[in-house]
């Protein structure tokens, strides 16, 4: 389930959206006010990021191909003060298309066509289903925001694969992991998508063993359940530590 802000000052047009939205299980934020909506983005940043949008709608309206620009630009600084991301996508009319769609490609700002037949419905339908479908996929499948937290099961997530997400998106911050199993325990320090600290402890083993480094996480990428948990930090307020290269030859989880 995602958190979607839901920009329109349109009953007709907001309220259907707003059905179809919950009837997916995504929690659902309706404003009427670009101006609102941005101030409250701000004040999500400032005071506390568990409620900022994955996903941001915005109706077009009467908006200026500048006005549209200068709000991509807006909510872009915003996210990256919150070390996040908001993929934002605008709802346009049909007779707007021929005059944004060169310049918003130009920009990379995603747009779906308001429906007014049964038919351009269907379409619009399709672009709706395809904008949620890289929403979830963008989380890592069961990986979920959570304020600012990534879970991931790894019953059903390999974590390399994890590993890899978090390095393309260059993202910092503290992981830990827990194997309720072998009742292991491991941490990880991850700074702009490199792993410089990381740690595995067994408690059960006499003495206690502690693996560091390539061994610790030749062990971890064994497992086959467990939880990992990763909390977003500012890499400037990170010890910088050593970037690790590390290589995982498994293609598959083992059956």
């Amino acid at each position: 389930m995602a958190r979607i802000m839901v920009v329109d000052a349109r009953v007709e047009l907001h309220e259907y959206i707003l059905k179809m939205l919950e009837l997916a299980e995504h929690e659902v934020l309706l404003v009427s006010s670009l101006s609102d909506a941005l101030q409250g983005l701000v004040t999500q940043v400032e005071e506390n990021q568990e409620f900022l949008p994955d996903l941001l709608f915005v109706e077009l309206g009467s908006f200026t191909i500048q006005d549209a620009l200068d709000v991509n630009k807006k909510v872009r600084s915003i996210a990256s003060t919150a070390m996040a991301e908001i993929p934002m996508v605008f709802i346009v009319q049909e007779q707007q298309v021929a005059m944004i769609d060169a310049p918003f490609k130009q920009a990379s700002i995603k747009y779906i066509v308001e429906p007014t037949s049964i038919d351009s419905l269907n379409s619009f339908l399709d672009n709706l289903r395809s904008v949620l479908d890289r929403l979830i996929k963008s989380s890592v499948g069961l990986l979920k925001r959570k304020n600012t937290t990534l879970l991931a099961n790894l019953k059903e997530e390999h974590l390399p694969s994890i590993l890899q997400m978090l390095s393309l998106v260059h993202a910092s911050g503290f992981a830990t992991l827990t194997n309720p199993a072998t009742k292991q325990t491991g941490s990880m320090h991850i700074r702009y998508g490199e792993i410089t600290q990381i740690i595995l402890v067994d408690p059960t083993s006499r003495p206690k063993k502690r693996l560091e480094g390539t061994e610790a996480l030749q062990e971890m990428v064994e497992w086959s359940e467990g939880i990992f948990s990763f909390g977003r930090a500012n890499p400037e307020k990170m010890a910088a530590g050593q970037p690790m290269t590390w290589v995982v030859l498994k293609c598959a989880r083992p059956q």
